[in-house]
């Protein structure tokens, strides 16, 4: 695979996100139509195309899921129709709970409420879930926040990331969002206190805005203000 130039690809997702298709009719068609916008990009390379379209489906899946617009179509493993282009929603609350027997917390109602989560949630790369704290190396104490100590630490084995047609299950990754979210929850066998494990940023998100709002188009301000909701 050639170098990728990530400014360059966001560059190209942006354009053609912002496009305006005032003859589309419909969600799908306004995708087909951002999809062909990429691939006449002249100034993109083949693999800098296939990262814009994937990030596009990836839009997409997010977008018609939330609305429940789209195109269904039928998933080739387990018949069920289904929104998402990238995944099927069914296949992966089915491997969730499959895998609920796997792990515990030790504390039923923190196991309750992760699995609820991970039932109601709509996208694979969105998942709260049970870290053991074997799976964090490094710990250590960076700084007292508004209501809790925080620990920086490496997270060794990474995040469900998505969805794997062929192998029917969810892959991880050490890839980070932009946005601090939470993965999930872990605990300290040595304290008993229980802790959010989630994305350390270079800066909080107020001096983020400060230093780049005017440089933000509002699909980014719109993605920020979805992935803090």
């Amino acid at each position: 695979m050639t170098n990728i130039r990530d400014d360059v690809v966001w560059a190209a997702f942006n354009r053609a996100y912002l496009s305006n298709y005032i003859n589309c009719n419909n969600l799908d068609e306004r995708h087909e139509l951002r999809n062909q916008t990429i691939f006449t990009n002249e100034s993109l390379t083949k693999d800098e195309k296939l990262l814009a379209i994937k990030l596009l489906n990836e839009d997409y899946d997010h977008i018609k899921i939330l609305s429940n617009e789209g195109t269904k179509r039928i998933c080739k493993n387990c018949q069920e129709e289904c929104l998402a282009t990238l995944y099927c929603d069914h296949c992966v609350q089915n491997y969730l709970k499959e895998n609920f027997s796997n792990w515990t917390s030790g504390n039923s109602d923190i196991d309750n409420l992760i699995q609820k989560c991970q039932i109601k949630a709509f996208n694979p790369n969105m998942l709260v879930e049970w870290i053991p704290y074997n799976n964090l190396r490094n710990v250590t104490y960076l700084t007292k926040g508004g209501c809790s100590k925080i620990y920086t630490a490496i997270w060794t084995v990474g995040e469900y990331y998505e969805w794997d047609f062929n192998k029917s299950h969810l892959t991880l990754s050490n890839k980070w969002a932009d946005i601090v979210r939470c993965y999930g929850l872990t605990k300290n066998p040595s304290s008993g206190n229980y802790m959010l494990v989630i994305n350390k940023m270079e800066m909080d998100l107020r001096t983020y805005l400060k230093q780049n709002y005017n440089k933000l188009i509002w699909k980014e301000r719109m993605q920020i203000t979805s992935g803090t909701s």
